[in-house]
């Protein structure tokens, strides 16, 4: 069975020895060549409307291939997470290959861990709000660099899902900080001064255009009925 390729006419096997080279970049993890060759299969197949065997042939193996590359890729990502032109170019090749969505799942969720990590690494020794500075500044520090990463790799059409996971985790901190201020007097000096620094932290977010502040110290309920009512808070300023 003979294709045209770029004018010339080839062989299914010349097309099969395109799949080894793809298969040795796979495997050196050489992403830039590998997705590339396989945005070349993909264009050849659409190229041969008039040949549906060599057609689906070659549809499945880029297919095959790309779902593996997706895999190495993505796995980079959450590896690589915190370094913006390593997410940007992961992103990107994730994207070629039909897999934005895996992308943004896969780097929301490592984002996601790191705060839950760091979190943890503040140890409450007696200053209440010592250990809430601590706590909000991890926060709302990693929030914000997530949404700005999110902005500068993602196209603006996803941006509702980053906004959805940083809404998240507010309402994470919340149920921490309400645990924490539990034993203190409501509207007293100690769970004032918590309060005041905690949504002192969260105006970070303005600088990526976000206003969570309204949203600092409501427990869950409040927060979900507020997102049900109204954009009050949960969107771009």
């Amino acid at each position: 069975m003979l294709i045209e390729v770029d004018g010339k006419q080839q062989n299914l096997r010349w097309v099969e020895s395109q799949v080894d080279e793809l298969d040795i970049n796979i495997a050196f993890q050489r992403f830039e060549s590998a997705v590339q060759e396989v945005e070349k299969l993909n264009n050849l197949a659409k190229s041969l409307k008039s040949n549906v065997v060599a057609q689906d042939f070659i549809t499945f193996k880029a297919d095959e291939r790309a779902l593996k590359l997706a895999g190495l890729i993505t796995r980079e990502l959450v590896d690589t997470h915190n370094e913006l032109k390593k997410t940007e170019r992961n992103v990107g090749w994730l994207a070629k290959l039909g897999f934005e969505d895996r992308a943004r799942e896969a780097y929301l969720e490592a984002r996601g861990n790191t705060i839950r990590k760091r979190s943890r690494q503040c140890i409450f020794e007696g200053d209440l709000k010592q250990y809430i500075w601590e706590l909000s500044f991890v926060y709302f520090t990693i929030i914000r660099n997530t949404v700005s990463t999110f902005q500068a790799c993602f196209p603006p059409l996803l941006m509702s899902a980053c906004v959805k996971w940083a809404k998240e985790q507010v309402d994470s901190f919340n149920m921490i900080l309400a645990r924490q201020l539990s034993g203190t007097e409501r509207g007293g000096q100690v769970w004032m001064g918590c309060m005041d620094q905690a949504k002192e932290h969260s105006r970070m977010l303005a600088e990526v255009g976000l206003d969570f502040k309204s949203l600092i110290g409501q427990d869950g309920g409040s927060i979900e009925q507020q997102a049900q009512d109204g954009p009050v808070g949960l969107g771009f300023m």
